[in-house]
């Protein structure tokens, strides 16, 4: 009898404790906040959930005729304080340092394999650029390489 007594409180506790009403889910209340520019009706920011990509931000804007949507990469996933900037239709031979190939940074007159290598992986790790002067955070692009690169790059 003196071990009925534990168990009966135990499956009385369990029988009136609200059920399915854990709502803790971590991921779903963190949102970042980004900002979306260049060929829209009006520039804006927006708080996405984590892991939005590109994509789902361009689904909340709206574009201007002239944007250029051909070199931006919707699937990359976005980290909180990104700047996504859309080019406009005769931006053409400037290359994106947020969305260019190793390839197609190559292909700017100053930067090299080493170069652009550094550039997607600099990225990778912290995101997409916020502005074209954080080329210079790049190790071997200080301030005379970069007055050289910039007329050739976009964000």
């Amino acid at each position: 009898m003196k071990h009925l007594i534990p168990v009966l409180f135990f499956f009385l506790v369990l029988y009136f404790l609200p059920s399915g009403t854990n709502t803790f889910s971590p991921a779903a209340e963190k949102t970042i906040t980004v900002s979306v520019q260049g060929a829209l009706k009006k520039d804006v920011i927006l708080r996405l959930p984590v892991y939005a990509t590109v994509n789902d931000a361009l689904d909340k804007v709206e574009l201007e005729e002239n944007a250029d949507l051909s070199s931006v990469n919707r699937l990359t996933v976005l980290k909180d304080g990104d700047v996504i900037v859309i080019p406009k239709n005769g931006s053409a031979g400037k290359v994106s340092i947020n969305t260019g190939t190793k390839e197609e940074l190559m292909r700017v007159n100053g930067i090299g394999e080493g170069k652009a290598e550094a550039i997607i992986a600099y990225r990778e790790e912290h995101g997409l650029f916020q502005c074209l002067e954080d080329l210079m955070k790049i190790k071997g692009i200080k301030e005379k390489t970069f007055e050289k690169l910039k007329d050739s790059l976009c964000l």
